[in-house]
């Protein structure tokens, strides 16, 4: 009799606090159906639809591209706070950095391959390559506007066939905006960012759109000091207490100028201004870095602080 009762409560509770099969069924066909009315913006679909044109050095879908290739939108750099081209590289994968602020800026390892020479990869504007002709590096990359950037393509691999024995390892193409959205005639972007201790980017772009007459001015500047985000005291090499020993320098080091501390002054500046006449377009840039001694010099051997020759 005992046991009779266990069980009627046993059967007593399943019905009270669990749902029968068919209850389960329509709880999980409601919320199926409430999961297909969200539609995301960015679905597989939408991105593999997305079209790009390094890859082929013609326009193809994503999805159809021969190769490995990586899309970074505008959206993207405006939400992640990317204030320059070397901070949107750093976040990409097989890329990795070496930053000496120097002469030569960065060193660029890129999908593992180190050299000390040039770079093994192109970077270009609108398919227009900008390495230079020497030594193949990028020397005016941290001048690179970003507010003015449709999308940047980065495709991972040889493209040699398509852009030459220089593109042994990748090409990275940025593509400037080329229109609005056609309810606009006039559109302003930008970023002003200034930090605490001094250091300043302006990066501004103006877009005018009417009929078939376009216009687009982007302007950027950079200005600072390396010594504002990094401490050259953590290099044993570059410690101040080099920069200020007469017994090296004699009385420079009285000179702030010339010795005394590290300094290494950032000042970049570019300018891009193009004229769209229905399907032709004319265009003006201005490139100017001026990156200092950076960290490469150590303080012992030569004042990373002391200003370049002028010719």
């Amino acid at each position: 009799m005992e046991s009779i009762k266990r069980l009627f409560c046993i059967v007593l509770l399943n019905i009270t606090f669990f749902p029968s099969y068919s209850q389960i069924d329509t709880i999980m066909s409601s919320s199926v159906q409430e999961l297909l009315k969200v539609k995301p913006k960015n679905t597989l679909i939408s991105l593999l639809n997305t079209e790009v044109v390094t890859a082929s050095n013609s326009a193809e879908k994503l999805g159809d591209t021969p190769a490995s290739i990586m899309v970074i939108t505008a959206e993207q750099i405006q939400r992640r706070g990317y204030r320059n081209m070397l901070e949107v590289m750093q976040d990409l994968p097989q890329i990795d950095l070496a930053l000496s602020y120097g002469d030569e800026l960065m060193k660029t390892y890129f999908r593992g391959y180190r050299t000390d020479l040039g770079s093994p990869f192109l970077v270009m504007i609108d398919g227009i390559i900008y390495n230079n002709l020497y030594f193949n590096q990028v020397n005016i990359w941290g001048a690179f506007p970003l507010s003015n950037v449709e999308r940047i393509e980065v495709v991972f691999g040889p493209a040699s066939s398509i852009y030459g024995a220089n593109a042994f390892m990748g090409v990275i193409n940025v593509i400037t905006k080329k229109t609005i959205q056609q309810q606009r005639s006039l559109n302003l972007t930008g970023a002003l960012t200034s930090s605490t201790n001094g250091y300043t980017t302006a990066d501004m772009n103006f877009f005018y759109q009417k009929n078939k007459f376009r216009f687009s001015l982007t302007g950027r500047m950079e200005n600072g000091n390396t010594n504002q985000f990094i401490d050259p005291n953590d290099g044993f090499w570059l410690k101040d207490k080099y920069l200020a020993d007469k017994k090296l320098w004699g009385d420079m080091v009285n000179n702030p100028d010339l010795a005394g501390k590290y300094s290494s002054p950032i000042r970049h500046r570019a300018v891009d201004a193009r004229l769209y006449v229905d399907k032709l377009e004319l265009g003006l840039q201005y490139f100017h870095t001026d990156n200092g001694y950076g960290n490469v010099y150590p303080a012992d051997a030569l004042t990373p602080n002391g200003k370049w020759m002028q010719p």
